[in-house]
């Protein structure tokens, strides 16, 4: 669709249509069957960088995933490339026996943020079977 920018309307249109592709969007990445991924009694946490690579991280606990910022840089090295914080579309974890998004999930959310991280931050939740969407309110 093509779009006059200096047109009122136009600038308003184009805005609403990217609010409705970035609804769509997050509707899609919620209701993947993520539950596949997690089927041990453990907290598991997926990194999904843009270009399909995937890491997986565990602490083999059923209440955490230990993972400092340093640990995660590290992992995101490999032979074939040195990933960057901006390169992950998606990190989700799954809570085996919660449903909430913890304070200590916002926390390091705030932290990837603040080192670059700028794709969707999920939470499974294995007893509702359900995908949740953190956003940090601005």
């Amino acid at each position: 669709m093509s779009y006059d920018k200096t047109k009122t309307f136009d600038k308003a249109e184009r805005e609403m249509d990217k609010k409705i592709e970035e609804k769509e969007r997050e509707q899609h990445i919620t209701s993947l069957d993520w539950g596949r991924l997690f089927t041990e009694p453990i907290e598991t946490l997926y990194m999904l960088m843009k270009d399909g690579q995937a890491f997986k991280v565990s602490s083999q606990d059923e209440k955490e995933v230990f993972l400092t910022l340093g640990t995660l840089e590290k992992r995101l090295r490999t032979k074939e490339k040195d990933y960057k914080m901006g390169d992950i579309a998606v990190i989700i974890h799954n809570h085996p026996k919660g449903g909430k998004v913890s304070p200590e999930d916002k926390k390091f959310h705030f932290r990837l943020k603040k080192y670059g991280f700028e794709g969707n931050f999920l939470l499974y939740s294995n007893t509702a079977n359900k995908t949740i969407e953190y956003k940090q309110k601005k």
